[in-house]
């Protein structure tokens, strides 16, 4: 039973131990549960590094085993928080089974500082601050107190950055910048409290420079010294290089034509192999000066301009004459168009054959609907009629009716149409009917009586017209 109660204990102790994740800068202080507190808990409180270092016991039975633990009645502090303070938190009660607790992340909070080879920086150091170290960046366990406000001669250790004291304030000032003063700079008062933290970043110089084959070239560095030494990487063969020293000039590359100074260097005459990247170091292998320098040709600058110019000029012309092709085009197209809308004429229908008489019956004229006149307008023909007498024949005389082609244009308003002479008393061979249209009435020649039985005048509702 008393195994029972304990595995249950240790289930519940389990559930109430959540895993929880915190993040701290740099420099912070780190408190954990209060249940865990020395006056509340008496059991075992484990660190793990995350850097994968061994397991440390902080606390037992309400008694703290590590230095870095504070005020351990009610609370449990961490205070002044390191890079090799990241891990996590774990609790036993029975010294066997461990449960995590807390996870700890410390970030890394300082103010970045971008600085070049050979500048100075200034900084105002807080009125707090009692001292200041300095972790370089490439060995963080050699850690330097560069200032200490209460001990002068620590000062004096490093001339490379003193702090001067102007009116109330003092300032601290790192001069001649190179990558070895790359580290962080904490600012600390007493209890090593962190007040501020730099992250300082020198980074080399660059440039380039622009050389003309067959002329002199003057390289100057940015700052006098005898010390440096130069690397040369061709740009027509990457992974060749060689070594560039006041005392020793080389050569093999350069031949004769290189000069060197404590100011600068000199080549002439300038080469197209000269192109290339040139490095230079100081005697600390602290990295200066980049210079990337670029060889032209003034005569294959002439021929590329040339060239440059020469395509310029055939695509403005290839753009004129497809531009003016395509006008061109535009009005061959649009030309036929104009023509046949202007003296297009419609075409001519063929005459229809009069309309033949037969005794007993007559057969209708045919005719062309596209010559029809429009149907308002009133045609009457005119005859001169003999004297004729009561005859059932409706064939009317041989050689009288011939086919009449007339051709009607909308636009005319009035239209004579010549008739032939009539004589006082026939009509002889010779003669032609005569058809006058004017307006929308035509006046009969001789009027007919209402006595008449047959009909003189040949009369149609449709006439061929053209």
């Amino acid at each position: 039973m008393w195994l029972a109660f304990l595995t249950l204990c240790g289930f519940l102790f389990s559930s109430s131990a959540a895993d929880e994740i915190q993040e701290k800068c740099y420099g912070n202080s780190l408190t954990l549960p209060s249940k865990y507190a020395p006056a509340v808990y008496k059991g075992q409180l484990y660190f793990t590094p995350s850097n994968g270092g061994p397991q440390r016991l902080m606390l037992e039975n309400g008694k703290a085993k590590d230095r870095r633990l504070d005020d351990l009645l009610f609370n449990i502090y961490i205070r002044d928080l390191r890079v090799e303070d990241e891990g996590y938190f774990s609790v036993s009660h029975d010294g066997i089974q461990q449960f995590r607790i807390l996870t700890l992340k410390v970030l890394d909070c300082a103010d970045e500082v971008h600085k070049h080879y050979g500048d100075t920086y200034t900084y105002r150091v807080p009125s707090k601050a009692e001292f200041l170290e300095f972790t370089p960046l490439k060995s963080s366990d050699q850690l330097k107190i560069l200032w200490n406000r209460s001990d002068s001669s620590v000062s004096s250790n490093d001339p490379d950055s003193p702090v001067r004291a102007f009116s109330n304030d003092f300032y601290w000032e790192r001069r001649y910048l190179t990558q070895k003063h790359n580290g962080y700079y904490n600012f600390r008062e007493k209890h090593n409290i962190l007040i501020s933290r730099l992250h300082l970043k020198v980074e080399e110089n660059e440039d380039s420079l622009i050389g003309k084959v067959g002329r002199h070239l003057r390289i100057t560095f940015p700052w006098a010294r005898d010390d440096w030494i130069g690397t040369f990487r061709p740009e027509s063969d990457p992974d060749f290089s060689m070594t560039i020293k006041r005392s020793r000039v080389p050569k093999i590359w350069f031949e004769d034509r290189i000069q060197v100074d404590s100011d600068g260097m000199d080549i002439d005459p300038v080469e197209s192999s000269d192109a290339g990247i040139f490095e230079f170091r100081d005697e600390e292998g602290n990295l200066a000066w980049v210079l990337d320098l670029k060889v032209e040709d003034d005569n294959l600058t002439g021929i590329k301009y040339a060239a440059v110019a020469a395509v310029i000029l055939l695509a403005v012309v290839t753009c004129c004459c497809c531009y003016c092709k395509r006008r061109r085009r535009k009005r061959e197209l649009a030309t036929p168009a104009l023509l046949n809308y202007t003296t297009e004429t419609p075409a001519a229908s063929p005459a229809a054959p009069p309309a033949v008489h037969h005794r007993g019956r007559s057969q209708p004229p045919t005719y062309t609907t596209a010559s029809v006149p429009p149907a308002s307008t009133s045609q009457t023909v005119n005859s001169h009629a003999s004297n004729r007498t009561t005859d059932t024949s409706h064939e009317p005389p041989v050689g009288v009716y011939n086919p009449v082609s007339i051709h009607l244009n909308p636009s005319q308003r009035e239209m004579s149409v010549p008739t032939p002479p009539i004589s006082s008393g026939f009509l002889t061979s010779d003669a032609e009917l005569r058809f006058e249209l004017k307006g929308m009435t035509s006046p009969s020649s001789l009027p007919l009586s209402s006595e008449s039985t047959v009909c003189d005048v040949y009369n149609s509702d449709k006439l061929n017209f053209r």
